[in-house]
């Protein structure tokens, strides 16, 4: 039974004026056009730490009890789509993350910033989301010939095509409705290694 301190404690957090959420905000809900304002105009990047600290630091947004569960809400996010995660190596280059999860290594690391889908650009796209259904409307286009099944070939330029930055597509959420996703561009030659290290492992033949 809780004692005194944790009826109080109850009572703050289920009154609506405490604005205290035990769960995550839904990932959706921390991009530039949600209803938490975490953005500036003209802001493409924002560091993870930056997005999970704000509901502490700034008293018009939820308090949030675990800040563990903001920074996940965050990496959720990256693996819906809705954000790419990049962090700068020390020789200038980066390491990004779409699609699919974090790096554990990375997760915490105080540099790994969130940036918007239609402002990033992959360092290379996982191999793994070359395989079909596993990128929306990448292999909808059809067969080559007349009477192939669809979705059995893609030609490479259609892949490097899909990621050359001007690509939107609508993907379920999940919470029954659709999200659309911009895609980010990735160079082609990129492109072309993820094809050819999806071949070696037997994701695709080619």
């Amino acid at each position: 039974m809780a004692g005194p301190g944790g009826a109080v404690a109850d009572e703050v957090k289920n009154d609506a004026r405490a604005r205290i959420k035990e769960t995550a905000v839904d990932a959706a809900a921390l991009l530039p056009d949600g209803p938490y304002d975490l953005w500036r105009e003209g802001e493409e990047a924002r560091f993870v730490k930056d997005l999970a600290g704000a509901f502490a630091r700034h008293p018009r947004l939820p308090k949030v009890l675990n800040p563990k569960v903001l920074r996940d809400t965050v990496l959720q996010g990256v693996e819906r789509g809705l954000l790419v995660a990049r962090l700068a190596r020390p020789d200038g280059s980066a390491r990004s993350w779409w699609r699919e999860a974090v790096d554990p290594e990375a997760r915490g690391d105080p540099l790994l910033e969130a940036v918007l889908p239609e402002k990033a650009s992959l360092s290379r796209p996982p191999e793994d989301l070359l395989a079909p259904d596993a990128l929306p409307q990448l292999w909808e286009t059809g067969g080559l010939w007349e009477g192939e099944a669809a979705e059995t070939r893609l030609t490479l330029r259609a892949l490097e095509d899909y990621f050359g930055g001007a690509r939107e597509v609508s993907v379920a959420s999940g919470a029954g409705y659709d999200e659309r996703l911009a895609v980010p561009r990735c160079p082609g030659e990129e492109v072309r290694e993820a094809a050819r290290r999806a071949v070696e492992r037997g994701t695709l033949w080619l």
